[in-house]
């Protein structure tokens, strides 16, 4: 019996064949495969356009399909080629200015009917105080030192800011000022900021001082004992609050606070921020 050594040809040509086949099924579980998605504004609930859409995969995944992007068109939908079948994506901006509410996640794989609805909120990338005019956010920065003087003749005090800035942050009526962060919310109270033109006495008949005309903390002066304290009344109707595990937002629009000149400040901070509300 005669036996024959294998051709190394034919070796090459299985492996080949072997090599072909398993390309092929990793292109079929990550190609033609769509998900179609709708992103609205969270205030108007107009469709967003031109804003881009970041899927990571949240699982291993073929590197052909673990990063995926897509724009979303004048309508706002958008559509993420090349999902890999089965595997979880989440979603998000690539504008880190918006924030798409619920931690938004598809599965790869989805027929294209089954669309996404995502709520996007124009939010400040970081904890803090911010205005908001149109599309664009603004850290508020104009602040003063917080001072306090006792009440004539009592013990209560009444704060006031060190300095008052001649040019104020400015919120109209169609913009938003906007807390961000859980414990900003908590602490942060907004509180009307409240001018006595006369000179007023402070302290007591031992120890006394005199004011000249100055603005004062939620406050109302009209003689040196005779004061009121008073609150921002503020329309909570119609501010926003968008509260996640992830995010918290209050969005107060300029029509919800009467005009005015106002002071944002918390239980014992050194300092407060100023700000002009002209609805």
């Amino acid at each position: 019996m005669v036996s024959s050594a294998p051709d190394p040809s034919s070796f090459r040509k299985n492996a080949m064949k072997l090599l072909y086949l398993a390309l092929a099924s990793l292109l079929l579980g990550c190609q033609g495969r769509t998900a179609v998605g709708l992103v609205t504004d969270g205030m108007t609930e107009q469709p967003v356009s031109g804003l881009r859409i970041t899927a990571r995969a949240q699982e291993p995944a073929d590197m052909t399909c673990q990063v995926l992007e897509a724009t979303t068109d004048e309508t706002g939908k958008f559509l993420l080629e090349g999902t890999c079948a089965g595997i979880l994506y989440s979603l998000e901006s690539a504008d880190k200015t918006i924030y798409l509410a619920g931690s938004p996640t598809l599965t790869g794989g989805q027929p294209p009917e089954e669309q996404l609805t995502l709520k996007a909120w124009r939010s400040p990338p970081g904890q803090g105080v911010y205005v908001l005019k149109g599309d664009e956010i603004f850290a508020m920065r104009v602040a003063a030192k917080v001072a306090k003087l006792p009440l004539w003749k009592s013990t209560d005090k009444v704060l006031y800011p060190e300095t008052i800035p001649s040019k104020l942050p400015v919120i109209t009526g169609s913009d938003f000022l906007i807390l961000s962060g859980k414990k900003t919310i908590k602490r942060l109270e907004l509180r009307p900021l409240i001018r006595h033109e006369g000179t007023l006495r402070f302290g007591s008949k031992n120890h006394y001082f005199d004011m000249d005309p100055w603005s004062y903390v939620g406050r109302e002066f009209r003689t040196d004992s005779d004061h009121n304290e008073v609150v921002a009344t503020i329309d909570s109707s119609k501010q926003i609050r968008v509260m996640e595990e992830k995010r918290a937002l209050l969005y107060t629009p300029g029509s919800a606070v009467p005009p005015g000149v106002y002071a944002l400040l918390g239980e014992g901070d050194k300092r407060l921020f100023l700000v002009e509300f002209k609805p």
